[in-house]
């Protein structure tokens, strides 16, 4: 359990980060109604960076409570 317990909160964290990161940005964009030729690629580009954050993020979080246990 103690070895999956991170895997686990990597993959709930790339869910919600990539998802979540995915509808702002598009959001956002078509509130500021900006048009260019690569939108599609920079959505993709920034929802995974901000996901690889995310999980990062978890992983080290997750890590350092089970070293409190």
């Amino acid at each position: 359990m103690r070895k999956i317990l991170p895997v686990l909160a990597v993959i709930v964290a790339f869910i919600i980060f990539y998802f979540g990161s995915f509808a702002i940005i598009t959001i956002l964009l078509g509130i500021l109604d900006i048009e260019f030729y690569l939108k599609p690629t920079f959505i993709l580009l920034a929802s995974t960076g901000i996901a690889y954050y995310g999980c990062k993020w978890a992983y080290n979080k997750t890590k350092d409570k089970m070293k409190e246990i």
